[in-house]
Formats: C-alpha cells, structure tokens, sequence
C-alpha cells in the first residue's frame, strides 16, 4: 500500500483512485474494504500530519557539509542550471526548493545515514527512504543512487521477509545394502519434448541397487 498511496508524493491519491490502482496489480479478500480503512486512517490525508516522524532531524553539520560541497564544485552547479533547472537563491543551491548535492559520494552516504541507517529512522525501505531523501535534496540519479544503497544495507538485508518458496530438500531414496540388481528401480517419464519424429518422451531407469 506503501507505494501506492504514501510514496505518490505530498498529494496522496484519493480513496477511488488508490482502490483502482492497487486492484490493478494486487487481489486479495475484501481488499477494496481494506484500502478504503487504509485511506480513512491516513493522518496526512486527514489534514493532521504526524506530529513524530521517523526521519532525524536535519543536523546543522550536515548543511554545512552541503554548503561546502555546493561551494566547491561551483562549476558543476554553474553547469547544470540549464539541463536540470538548479539555481542559486541566497547562496543555496537548489532545485523545485530543495537542496541540490553535487557529486560528493561521501556526502550523499551521509544523508542516507541520517534519513536511514539512523536508529529514528527505523531503516526505512526503498520507496520511504527516497520519499524522505527527495523531500529536502536532490542529485542527478537519486532514484537508483537510494535505491542501491538501500540494497546494500546489510541490516535491512538480515531484517528483510522471505518472499520467494524455499526449494523443497532433496530426497534420497532409501534402499537396503543387500538389495539385489533390478529389485529396486525407479521410473520416470520425461515428456513434452520436442518432437524427434514419432518421439517426444523419454523414459528413465535407475537401478538403485547398483546406484
């Protein structure tokens, strides 16, 4: 529900739109009932936002770090004002109002510390985490940047719910140390191969007393 209805941006979808979007994509019992509860219970959609984020606060160290980076590649800032529309405003730079990083990986890490590793901020998944980050910053590639350094996240990784069905073990057919050859055989049929003529099967014998 996440990325439907939360991670859509500060404007959250209405009820009928979220309902036809997730119902596109996902079926389950009563989810139409579901979605309806899930938007009546948004405090954002509400109009009271809430008063506890799980974000840390922006420390004023790291807009120094930011101040300092944008002062240092100048020229790169200077560069992108036309392609993607950075501008300077009172010795910031910015774009659509929020803080534009230059390219200062160690930077970038630090933000993402702040607004995921930090233990208020809970190591939020990939889409809140972006929502949050894209809020107050942006950089060329910030989308993929956020989302492999979520990827990498080792304690989301340990944390992370098994979504995939665990390949069944493998079993090994008992048989005792005295069989005989040909007492104990197992067949299988291979079918719906391409066709070899009048043949499309293939049958195979193993003979586990001299397996």
């Amino acid at each position: 529900m996440f990325h439907i209805h939360d991670a859509a941006g500060p404007k959250h979808p209405s009820r009928t739109k979220t309902i036809r979007q997730t119902l596109q994509s996902y079926w389950w019992p009563n989810a139409e009932e579901w979605v309806t509860k899930y938007v009546d219970n948004c405090e954002q959609c509400q109009g009271n936002p809430p008063l506890i984020r799980a974000t840390a606060p922006i420390t004023i160290s790291l807009q120094l770090k930011v101040h300092e980076a944008q002062e240092k590649h100048r020229m790169t800032l200077e560069e992108w004002s036309t392609p993607h529309t950075v501008y300077e405003d009172q010795g910031r730079w910015l774009r659509a109002g929020r803080l534009v990083i230059p390219p200062d990986e160690q930077l970038k890490r630090e933000i993402l510390q702040v607004l995921h590793d930090a233990p208020t901020a809970g190591h939020p998944g990939r889409d809140e985490t972006f929502t949050q980050v894209s809020q107050t910053y942006w950089w060329p590639g910030m989308r993929t940047w956020t989302t492999d350094y979520v990827a990498g996240c080792a304690t989301c990784q340990q944390n992370k719910n098994i979504t995939h069905r665990k390949r069944t073990p493998l079993y090994r057919i008992p048989t005792p140390e005295d069989t005989l050859p040909f007492q104990q055989i197992a067949l299988d049929l291979i079918t719906g191969l391409p066709p070899n003529r009048p043949h499309d099967s293939v049958l195979t014998i193993v003979d586990h007393g001299c397996s």
